[in-house]
Protein backbone atom coordinates (compact mmCIF):
# COMPACT_ATOMS: atom_id res chain seq x y z
CA UNK A 1 0.00 0.00 0.00
CA UNK A 2 2.92 2.52 0.63
CA UNK A 3 4.54 1.81 -2.42
CA UNK A 4 1.60 2.62 -4.33
CA UNK A 5 1.49 5.77 -2.57
CA UNK A 6 4.68 6.78 -3.50
CA UNK A 7 4.17 5.76 -6.98
CA UNK A 8 1.12 8.04 -7.19
CA UNK A 9 3.29 11.11 -5.61
CA UNK A 10 6.41 10.52 -7.95
CA UNK A 11 3.90 10.65 -11.19
CA UNK A 12 1.81 13.94 -9.48
CA UNK A 13 5.47 15.84 -9.20
CA UNK A 14 6.56 14.61 -12.66
CA UNK A 15 3.11 15.30 -14.68
CA UNK A 16 3.43 18.85 -12.08
CA UNK A 17 7.26 19.48 -13.63
CA UNK A 18 5.94 18.81 -17.15
CA UNK A 19 2.89 21.05 -17.39
CA UNK A 20 5.12 23.77 -15.72
CA UNK A 21 7.59 23.27 -18.43
CA UNK A 22 5.04 23.60 -21.27
CA UNK A 23 3.71 26.64 -19.59
CA UNK A 24 7.08 28.04 -19.19
CA UNK A 25 7.72 27.29 -22.86
CA UNK A 26 4.47 28.61 -23.92
CA UNK A 27 5.04 31.81 -22.16
CA UNK A 28 8.45 32.27 -23.78
CA UNK A 29 7.13 31.60 -26.89
CA UNK A 30 4.55 34.41 -26.86
CA UNK A 31 6.70 36.73 -25.50
CA UNK A 32 9.56 36.23 -28.65
CA UNK A 33 6.19 36.98 -31.11
CA UNK A 34 5.60 40.42 -29.31
CA UNK A 35 8.80 41.48 -29.48
CA UNK A 36 9.76 41.17 -33.07
CA UNK A 37 8.45 43.97 -35.48
CA UNK A 38 6.60 44.08 -38.75
CA UNK A 39 8.16 42.14 -41.25
CA UNK A 40 10.03 44.70 -44.13
CA UNK A 41 9.29 44.00 -47.37
CA UNK A 42 12.67 42.30 -49.16
CA UNK A 43 14.57 44.21 -50.25
CA UNK A 44 14.67 46.00 -54.26
CA UNK A 45 17.44 47.33 -55.90
CA UNK A 46 16.98 50.85 -57.03
CA UNK A 47 17.82 50.88 -60.93
CA UNK A 48 20.42 53.67 -62.02
CA UNK A 49 19.71 56.68 -63.08
CA UNK A 50 20.55 57.29 -67.04
CA UNK A 51 23.41 58.69 -68.20
CA UNK A 52 23.04 62.40 -68.99
CA UNK A 53 24.60 63.18 -72.78
CA UNK A 54 27.80 65.29 -72.37
CA UNK A 55 27.46 68.60 -73.64
CA UNK A 56 29.13 69.03 -76.89
CA UNK A 57 31.92 70.96 -76.76
CA UNK A 58 31.30 74.89 -77.22
CA UNK A 59 33.30 76.25 -80.50
CA UNK A 60 34.73 79.68 -80.82
CA UNK A 61 32.28 82.50 -81.88
CA UNK A 62 32.46 83.64 -84.96
CA UNK A 63 31.47 87.25 -86.73
CA UNK A 64 28.74 85.32 -87.94
CA UNK A 65 27.46 84.50 -84.12
CA UNK A 66 28.70 87.47 -82.59
CA UNK A 67 25.85 90.62 -82.11
CA UNK A 68 25.66 93.17 -84.41
CA UNK A 69 27.02 95.23 -82.27
CA UNK A 70 29.74 93.68 -80.85
CA UNK A 71 31.28 93.51 -84.51
CA UNK A 72 33.61 96.74 -85.17
CA UNK A 73 32.93 98.11 -88.88
CA UNK A 74 36.46 98.97 -89.50
CA UNK A 75 36.11 102.16 -92.25
CA UNK A 76 37.59 102.58 -95.12
CA UNK A 77 40.85 103.83 -95.79
CA UNK A 78 40.80 107.60 -96.62
CA UNK A 79 41.79 108.26 -99.98
CA UNK A 80 44.68 110.83 -100.44
CA UNK A 81 43.07 114.43 -100.19
CA UNK A 82 43.66 115.95 -104.12
CA UNK A 83 46.80 117.74 -105.00
CA UNK A 84 45.80 121.12 -106.98
CA UNK A 85 47.43 122.27 -109.89
CA UNK A 86 49.26 125.57 -110.40
CA UNK A 87 49.73 127.33 -113.65
CA UNK A 88 50.77 130.46 -114.92
CA UNK A 89 48.37 133.53 -115.37
CA UNK A 90 45.06 133.81 -114.23
CA UNK A 91 43.91 130.34 -116.43
CA UNK A 92 40.91 128.58 -114.63
CA UNK A 93 41.24 125.38 -116.07
CA UNK A 94 44.61 122.94 -117.76
CA UNK A 95 45.38 121.23 -120.20
CA UNK A 96 45.06 118.13 -118.39
CA UNK A 97 41.71 118.67 -117.34
CA UNK A 98 42.68 120.02 -113.81
CA UNK A 99 41.62 123.35 -112.05
CA UNK A 100 44.46 125.54 -110.96
CA UNK A 101 45.47 127.77 -108.82
CA UNK A 102 47.75 130.99 -110.12
CA UNK A 103 51.35 130.97 -109.18
CA UNK A 104 50.95 128.47 -106.21
CA UNK A 105 53.44 125.93 -108.21
CA UNK A 106 54.99 123.56 -105.16
CA UNK A 107 57.52 120.46 -104.89
CA UNK A 108 54.90 117.29 -106.69
CA UNK A 109 54.63 115.43 -103.81
CA UNK A 110 55.50 111.56 -103.22
CA UNK A 111 52.13 109.78 -105.01
CA UNK A 112 51.14 107.22 -107.02
CA UNK A 113 50.16 108.67 -110.89
CA UNK A 114 48.07 106.84 -113.41
CA UNK A 115 50.28 108.42 -116.79
CA UNK A 116 47.72 108.98 -119.39
CA UNK A 117 49.27 110.29 -123.10
CA UNK A 118 49.15 113.88 -123.80
CA UNK A 119 50.93 113.84 -126.96
CA UNK A 120 54.88 113.08 -129.04
CA UNK A 121 56.72 115.22 -131.11
CA UNK A 122 60.35 114.56 -133.18
CA UNK A 123 62.84 116.64 -133.71
CA UNK A 124 63.02 118.08 -137.45
CA UNK A 125 65.32 120.23 -138.44
CA UNK A 126 65.80 121.93 -134.89
CA UNK A 127 62.56 122.05 -134.33
CA UNK A 128 59.36 120.05 -132.97
CA UNK A 129 56.92 118.91 -134.84
CA UNK A 130 53.68 116.98 -133.62
CA UNK A 131 54.19 113.02 -134.21
CA UNK A 132 50.12 112.47 -134.52
CA UNK A 133 49.84 114.08 -137.89
CA UNK A 134 52.61 113.00 -139.40
CA UNK A 135 52.06 108.80 -138.40
CA UNK A 136 48.52 108.82 -137.34
CA UNK A 137 49.04 105.44 -136.34
CA UNK A 138 51.63 105.65 -133.88
CA UNK A 139 51.35 104.66 -130.07
CA UNK A 140 53.03 105.26 -126.92
CA UNK A 141 54.22 102.92 -124.65
CA UNK A 142 55.55 103.09 -121.08
CA UNK A 143 56.82 100.62 -119.00
CA UNK A 144 57.32 101.54 -114.98
CA UNK A 145 58.83 99.00 -112.25
CA UNK A 146 55.51 97.65 -111.59
CA UNK A 147 54.03 97.00 -114.93
CA UNK A 148 54.91 95.55 -118.18
CA UNK A 149 54.75 97.71 -121.85
CA UNK A 150 51.50 99.02 -121.77
CA UNK A 151 50.78 101.26 -125.20
CA UNK A 152 48.49 104.04 -125.60
CA UNK A 153 47.15 105.87 -129.63
CA UNK A 154 48.80 108.48 -130.45
CA UNK A 155 46.22 110.15 -132.18
CA UNK A 156 43.40 112.22 -131.01
CA UNK A 157 44.80 111.22 -127.22
CA UNK A 158 41.93 114.04 -125.81
CA UNK A 159 39.17 112.09 -127.61
CA UNK A 160 40.78 108.53 -126.38
CA UNK A 161 42.23 109.19 -123.26
CA UNK A 162 43.78 105.79 -123.06
CA UNK A 163 45.40 105.51 -119.92
CA UNK A 164 48.90 103.68 -119.66
CA UNK A 165 50.91 102.19 -116.45
CA UNK A 166 51.12 103.19 -112.96
CA UNK A 167 54.09 105.01 -111.76
CA UNK A 168 55.15 107.11 -108.69
CA UNK A 169 56.74 110.43 -108.25
CA UNK A 170 59.83 108.40 -107.42
CA UNK A 171 60.14 106.92 -110.43
CA UNK A 172 59.61 110.08 -112.43
CA UNK A 173 62.25 112.00 -110.62
CA UNK A 174 64.60 108.57 -111.01
CA UNK A 175 64.24 108.32 -114.13
CA UNK A 176 62.34 104.77 -113.78
CA UNK A 177 60.23 105.47 -117.03
CA UNK A 178 60.77 103.09 -120.14
CA UNK A 179 59.56 105.14 -123.67
CA UNK A 180 58.63 103.46 -126.73
CA UNK A 181 57.02 104.78 -129.51
CA UNK A 182 56.40 102.67 -132.09
CA UNK A 183 54.02 102.25 -135.60
CA UNK A 184 52.46 99.52 -136.93
CA UNK A 185 55.88 96.72 -136.29
CA UNK A 186 57.73 99.56 -136.64
CA UNK A 187 60.06 100.99 -133.83
CA UNK A 188 60.39 104.66 -134.00
CA UNK A 189 62.03 105.95 -130.65
CA UNK A 190 62.94 103.76 -127.35
CA UNK A 191 65.24 105.03 -124.19
CA UNK A 192 64.51 105.35 -121.14
CA UNK A 193 63.70 109.02 -119.56
CA UNK A 194 66.38 110.68 -118.12
CA UNK A 195 66.22 111.43 -114.15
CA UNK A 196 64.31 114.92 -113.62
CA UNK A 197 65.48 117.42 -111.24
CA UNK A 198 63.63 117.90 -108.22
CA UNK A 199 63.12 121.71 -109.18
CA UNK A 200 61.60 120.56 -112.38
CA UNK A 201 58.82 118.77 -111.24
CA UNK A 202 56.04 120.73 -108.99
CA UNK A 203 52.55 121.06 -108.85
CA UNK A 204 52.87 122.73 -112.40
CA UNK A 205 53.24 119.26 -114.50
CA UNK A 206 49.52 118.46 -113.14
CA UNK A 207 48.20 121.23 -115.53
CA UNK A 208 50.76 121.06 -118.17
CA UNK A 209 51.78 117.73 -118.63
CA UNK A 210 55.14 116.31 -118.46
CA UNK A 211 57.22 116.11 -121.06
CA UNK A 212 60.02 113.39 -121.04
CA UNK A 213 62.79 113.60 -123.65
CA UNK A 214 63.71 110.16 -125.24
CA UNK A 215 67.28 110.31 -125.19
CA UNK A 216 69.74 112.86 -123.88
CA UNK A 217 67.84 116.16 -123.58
CA UNK A 218 69.92 117.70 -125.81
CA UNK A 219 70.28 115.05 -128.45
CA UNK A 220 66.66 113.65 -128.18
CA UNK A 221 64.75 112.74 -131.25
CA UNK A 222 61.47 112.21 -129.62
CA UNK A 223 59.66 113.75 -126.83
CA UNK A 224 56.54 112.44 -125.15
CA UNK A 225 54.03 114.61 -123.37
CA UNK A 226 51.99 112.52 -120.11
CA UNK A 227 49.40 113.87 -117.90
CA UNK A 228 49.56 112.52 -114.19
CA UNK A 229 45.65 111.54 -113.35
CA UNK A 230 44.54 110.68 -109.75
CA UNK A 231 44.35 106.93 -109.34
Amino acid sequence: MKRSVRWTILLSVILALLATVALTATFLFDSSKSHEGPRSAPFEATPPEPALPKPAPSSPPTPESLPSKAIASTPPPRAAPPIAACCDGDRPTCASGRDCTPGDCRALPERTWKLRVAGAAERSGGTWKDLAPLRPGAQVCVTTPRSGEECAPLASPEADPTRLPIATTSDLLQGRIGLHVIDGDRDLYMAHADPIPAAGLTTKVLCTGLTLDIGPPRDASARVTLHLDDP
